[in-house]
């Protein structure tokens, strides 16, 4: 043992032989139907350029990066023209 450290030099922290667990924290939370209401009523005024990127998000359950990274088709890059983004 190390007199200026205060640990084994030879094997490292002790702590670094414990394993950590893993935890599957992860959290899934929809809208209910009031909340929804709610949220859409609100998006009047100077909110209402977002009323159709907020119910995009809401219909196809897009996370904030991917609702940020949607591109606009035009009718000459396909078909059938709208949203598309990439996963």
């Amino acid at each position: 043992m190390s007199a200026t450290s205060g640990r084994n030099d030879d094997q490292g922290h002790p702590c670094r032989k414990v394993k950590k667990l893993l935890m599957d924290n992860a959290r899934t939370r929809y809208l209910s139907v009031e909340e929804e209401e709610k949220l859409l009523e609100t998006l009047t005024g100077k909110l209402s350029h977002l009323s159709p990127i907020i119910i995009v998000a809401i219909d196809a359950g897009l996370r904030r990066r991917e609702l940020l990274s949607l591109e606009k088709e035009s009718e000459r890059d396909s078909p059938h023209p709208g949203l598309m983004w990439s996963r």
